[in-house]
């Protein structure tokens, strides 16, 4: 994937929100995607991948949401319902 090829090695990248639950996906959801690391992504990193979703085929918007950026609020229930994508 466009997104696998810019990671660096050992990333993991995992499904959340209605599309990792198949009974609450709308045909226009959105794709949340969480990212693991060894280590922090750059700011310039997150921006290419932004920008190669962008341009990809997906017919729907795409959002990244790492440890160090993500709400902490959320995290708790990322983590019960993030699902292993690759």
């Amino acid at each position: 994937t466009c997104v696998n090829r810019l990671l660096p090695p050992g990333a993991k990248v995992f499904v959340f929100g209605s599309r990792a639950v198949p009974q609450k996906a709308k045909r226009y959801s959105d794709l949340d995607l969480w990212i693991e690391t060894t280590s922090p992504l750059s700011g310039d990193l997150l921006l290419a991948l932004h920008e190669e979703l962008r341009a990809s085929d997906l017919p729907i918007k795409v959002d990244i949401v790492t440890p160090e950026t993500c709400l902490p609020e959320y995290l708790e229930s990322i983590n019960r319902q993030k699902i292993f994508w690759f």
